[in-house]
């Protein structure tokens, strides 16, 4: 998704907090440093939202811990923009092939970037049933997760934005026995494009597609 929000931006947004990365794109700033200049850049545009988004995705980053797992949920969304970020879409796909997909009817359509018109919307719309207002699609995906919690999931993601969402759709309530982590250096490229295209046509940026492929393409990595 492109748009006014700097390449640099996005990209420290995937790995908040990761030195490595932090200092590949921004060079020798500070953590606070960082912060303080990605709610510059997006905060001017949308301070109500887009600072809670991003601020949420540097605090929950101290709670994503790695720990034994009863299983995986992996999760993805659609969004309008980087800039002004509404939640279009949301997948989330667990063991056994119970998958959940909604789509919400009253996200800010104007808020779209040129490149969500273009390939994220068309992809919409193909299944009536899964269609919701915020409220209600809330409510379906907390329905939806209430069956997992005696099984001690963690919610798998690529990308910080993906649970800030997430969080922000469950009214910032998500359930105390719900993990989390991002798996994004654990998801291997080439695979979920092997998946994308032999499965889906190659059609990427569909909230389920996408989740099934990160689960499918899912190699964890050893511990230290």
């Amino acid at each position: 998704m492109f748009c006014e929000c700097p390449f640099q931006i996005r990209e420290w947004a995937k790995f908040p907090g990761r030195t490595t990365h932090s200092q590949n794109v921004f060079g020798s700033l500070s953590r606070a440093r960082l912060t303080s200049l990605m709610n510059a850049i997006l905060c001017k545009h949308r301070p109500t939202f887009c600072q809670r988004l991003f601020s949420r995705t540097i605090c929950y980053e101290e709670t994503w811990t790695r720990k034994p797992y009863g299983m995986r949920i992996f999760i993805d969304t659609e969004f309008t923009d980087f800039v002004d970020c509404d939640l279009i879409s949301i997948g989330l796909v667990a063991d056994g092939n119970r998958q959940f997909y909604g789509e919400r009817n009253d996200f800010r359509l104007a808020g779209c970037s040129d490149f969500v018109r273009q390939v994220v919307l068309p992809q919409l719309g193909k299944k009536p049933d899964c269609v919701y207002d915020k409220a209600d699609l809330g409510k379906a995906v907390r329905a939806w997760l209430n069956q997992f919690e005696l099984e001690e999931p963690v919610l798998c993601f690529d990308f910080a934005g993906d649970y800030a969402l997430v969080s922000d759709l469950l009214n910032d309530d998500m359930p105390c026995w719900l993990g989390s982590e991002n798996i994004y250096h654990e998801i291997d490229a080439l695979l979920f494009e092997y998946y994308a295209f032999t499965l889906f046509a190659g059609a990427q940026h569909h909230a389920l597609h996408d989740a099934i492929c990160n689960k499918l393409a899912f190699r964890p990595k050893e511990e230290d």
